[in-house]
């Protein structure tokens, strides 16, 4: 495909302009967990790589996996979940849920979970429009050495070197906690 083709543009500038919401921009009430899954399908389903996004029962496995915290008596889910939700489903399209939680729980130590979540939409944004100035850098200048044919294999390389990157840094941070606290 080549990136001339004007839907996948048009995709394109619809998803730079797509942000994910802030802690503050999260409901402060208590929400059911249908409205939670309608919530989350809203806000993650531009970013979305893959179909079926999240269901009541993968929040019930995210609950009983010790991904999400359980929710109030009353069965009824907060910011907090709404959060980890967000970054869980779009996250495991890349990593593994005990890494995702492991990253999750370095992240909310280091800045508190607030800020973690803030500086994971963030990322997700960043990177976003980083590779998408790398195809309009490919689009524009003659003299950039970026074929457009290899752009799939420059992403793909990228979202590798990433993923281990990702992975290694929050086995390294986990195992620094665990001697610290060991």
């Amino acid at each position: 495909m080549s990136i001339n083709n004007t839907s996948y543009q048009q995709w394109l500038n619809h998803l730079i302009q797509c942000h994910l919401p802030r802690w503050n921009d999260l409901p402060d009430l208590f929400l059911y967990k249908d409205q939670v899954v309608s919530l989350v399908e809203t806000h993650v389903s531009p970013f979305a790589i893959e179909d079926n996004l999240i269901t009541p029962a993968m929040i019930n496995n995210y609950v009983k996996q010790g991904l999400l915290p359980k929710p109030d008596h009353k069965k009824r889910y907060d910011r907090t979940h709404v959060a980890y939700l967000i970054a869980i489903t779009l996250l495991k399209a890349v990593l593994p849920l005990k890494m995702i939680n492991d990253a999750i729980v370095v992240q909310a130590k280091i800045e508190g979970l607030r800020r973690a979540y803030d500086h994971f939409c963030e990322g997700i944004e960043n990177a976003i429009a980083q590779c998408v100035q790398t195809i309009d850098a490919a689009a524009v200048n003659a003299d950039n050495p970026i074929d457009e044919n290899n752009l799939m294999l420059i992403f793909g390389c990228q979202a590798f070197a990433s993923k281990l990157i990702a992975m290694k840094y929050v086995a390294f941070s986990k195992m620094k906690g665990e001697n610290e606290n060991g």
